[in-house]
Parts: structure tokens; sequence; C-alpha cells
């Protein structure tokens, strides 16, 4: 896959659609002030934004069945309202760090969480068996990407190494054998997040859920785990001097039991 844009222009303006939909671009007033910038310090231009400051500012694309289609009246929050918020978390001298915490390992046992890494694409293209090879996420190119993005603001691998092994109710007696411990596994409705100082229960679900055996093409993956969990664990190894910890994970995610996937959620 090629890293350059093979576009040959940019644009930034919006879709045609925009002007049947009641969408405005903003003006150079709303742009200066909107940025932060006090009303009074601003030195308001006469003519409009030079194009390179307008291409800083890009117009949404407004396309068809976007929300700002939908509801082009709601009102806009700009970074001055954003950054005035109370319940923002802000970077202080002693929490200024961002953690990307690599996609946790998977133990022998727990072998069968690799499959449920793989969705159904990666099994009818994949040229190679082994499970989730579309699917693994590179911790390096992540925090790469955080670096970029958020210029001045120190981006670090959280060297806690994290592990998926199995979750046993009911541990078994040394003589019990261990085809039975096996096939008790791939029925188990928990795993284990290792952390390295505590075993954390993670709940586990096969797809599609109970109830939505008609809409199987909706669920790519053959299992879920949850995210509530994965975000509780998450909360017991954020470092003291972090702003903020990003959990990689290679599987796909659930919120509760009523849902079909997450999104949205920090």
């Amino acid at each position: 896959m090629s890293s350059v844009c093979e576009h040959g222009a940019l644009t930034f303006s919006s879709s045609a659609n925009a002007v049947t939909s009641g969408y405005r671009h903003y003006s150079n007033w709303q742009v200066r002030t909107n940025a932060g910038a006090p009303v009074a310090d601003v030195n308001f231009p006469t003519t409009i934004l030079p194009v390179d400051e307008l291409n800083a500012f890009p117009a949404a694309l407004v396309l068809p069945g976007d929300e700002i289609v939908c509801d082009p009246n709601y009102p806009r929050q700009s970074y001055r309202d954003w950054r005035n918020l109370g319940d923002r978390n802000h970077v202080t001298s002693s929490r200024k760090i961002l953690y990307v915490a690599a996609p946790p390992d998977i133990d022998s046992s727990a072998g069968h969480m690799q499959d449920w890494q793989r969705s159904v694409w990666d099994a009818q293209t994949a040229t190679d068996t082994k499970p989730g090879i579309g699917a693994v996420l590179d911790a390096e190119s992540i925090a790469a990407y955080l670096r970029a993005f958020y210029d001045g603001m120190e981006v670090r691998i959280l060297p806690q190494k994290l592990a998926f092994s199995a979750w046993d109710d009911d541990p078994p007696n040394d003589g019990r054998s261990l085809r039975r411990k096996a096939s008790r596994q791939l029925k188990i409705a928990h795993v284990a997040l290792s952390t390295g100082t505590e075993l954390i229960r993670i709940r586990g679900r096969s797809t599609p859920p109970t109830g939505r055996t008609k809409e199987p093409e909706l669920f790519p993956f053959s299992h879920q785990l949850n995210l509530n969990d994965l975000a509780d664990a998450a909360m017991t190894i954020v470092p003291s001097n972090a702003y903020a910890l990003l959990m990689l994970t290679n599987h796909d995610l659930y919120e509760d039991d009523d849902g079909d996937f997450c999104c949205g959620r920090a």
C-alpha cells in the first residue's frame, strides 16, 4: 500500500449537496475568533482569507445523510467553547504524556482467541493461515502518528506487557483430563487479562448474540470482548504521569448485551 497520496489535486470546499442542505461555511470572523483570539485583539481583514489560510480550515464535505445535513442549525462548538469546558482534561506538568498500550498477547491457555481476531473477510482473502493476519496493530506506528498529530506532546509505548489467558471460575483438580479442560475453554464466557500484577476478568460473547441470528452479516468476527471490562482494566494500568492512555486491541468489541458494536467511547 502506498503511503503517498496519489490524488492530483486537493479540494477544501463542500460538496454540491451543501447548497441544498442549508449548510453555510464559516466566515472570516468565525475562523479568527473561534480559533481562540480575543475579539478585541483581532485585526479583521476587509477581504476574504488567503487561500493558504482557508486550506488550514477546510470546509465540511456535507455529504447526503451526514448529521450536519439532517440538522444544519444545531449549535456549533468552537475551539474556544471546547477549550473552556469545565470537564476537559488539562495538560499539566505532572500529567502530560500520552501512552500507547500494545495489543495484549495471547498465551497458550487461551489459544482459541487467536481465531477471534480473524474476520470473515480475512478468512476469504488471506493467503496465510495464521489467525488475525489482517488485524494486527503496530503500537510503534500508532505512536508515531500520535506524535505527529499531538505536536509538542511526548508519546511513549507503555512498558507494561498485557496478555490474555484462560479464566477458570472452577479450577480443575489435578486429575481432570486436559481434553475436558480444552473443551470447556471453547465454551468459556470469560477470559483473563493479565497486567503483570493481577488477572482481570473480561467478558466475551459469540456472535451473532442471542436474538440476532437473522442478521449474522452484521458480525464479521466470531467473538467480541466487552468494552467496559477492558476500560476498567485500562484504568488500573494508567501511569501517574499520563495525560491519556490508548489501549489497543486486535479483537472486536461490544458495550452491552443490547449493542452490536461500540464506537466513540473514551
